[in-house]
């Protein structure tokens, strides 16, 4: 979408997704106070797609992970929600800036490579090699890595924080800056009663945003 003057305000890119007939709205930018571009774009992926169910944002694509930040993409929410789009699942999008880590007098972490996705398998154990839990961590980009997963044994949440902080520290020393990571949130979820979310901010991951996917059905 250009203006009078010929300038770029905004954008939209959608797909049929042959498997079950529907269509994805794949991103859509442009000027969050300017609700009335991210409308256009909205009614002109709508009519490409006519009676079918419209999927928003449910894609990782090269650009993000899947789902539209809630909070520094509000005017796209708006805009959606007002076109007849609902907010489904969603994630919490996680920060940590790791330069400021410090690795123990003792290893609480196994590293070894993974080849799908590339990056380290990670074992978590306590001072004594009791095995506590484990992770996948993604080779990074630039100076920044993606934390896949982490699974924790039952009983182990007590010091896990301390065992993932110091891992996390064994990947600065391999020259990771920064890691990011994703845990679901469900509607009106208690976020401070989920075990894995508290074990991320306690280890000093921060939330910067949460990411949801959009539905439009017929």
């Amino acid at each position: 979408m250009t203006s009078a003057e010929g300038r770029v305000v905004g954008a939209v890119s959608s797909a049929f997704r042959p498997a079950d007939g529907t269509g994805v709205l794949l991103w859509l930018h442009s000027q969050e106070d300017d609700q009335v571009i991210a409308h256009t774009l909205i009614d002109h992926t709508l009519q490409r797609f006519g009676r079918r169910t419209l999927h928003a944002f449910d894609m990782a694509t090269a650009l993000s992970f899947a789902g539209l930040p809630s909070r520094t993409r509000r005017g796209t929410c708006r805009a959606l929600e007002t076109s007849g789009f609902t907010r489904q699942e969603g994630w919490s999008y996680l920060h940590h800036r790791l330069a400021t880590l410090r690795p123990r007098l003792y290893a609480v972490a196994d590293l070894t490579e993974s080849t799908s996705p590339p990056g380290w398998r990670i074992h978590l154990r306590e001072r004594d090699g009791t095995r506590i839990g484990e992770a996948l961590v993604t080779l990074p980009v630039g100076d920044t890595a993606i934390l896949e997963w982490v699974t924790l044994h039952p009983g182990r949440h007590a010091l896990s924080h301390i065992q993932l902080e110091q891992c996390l520290a064994h990947l600065a020393d391999r020259g990771i800056r920064e890691i990011v990571t994703l845990r679901t949130t469900q509607p009106d979820h208690e976020t401070h009663h989920d075990p894995l979310r508290q074990l991320h901010l306690q280890a000093g991951f921060h939330e910067t945003d949460q990411l949801h996917t959009y539905t439009r059905r017929p």
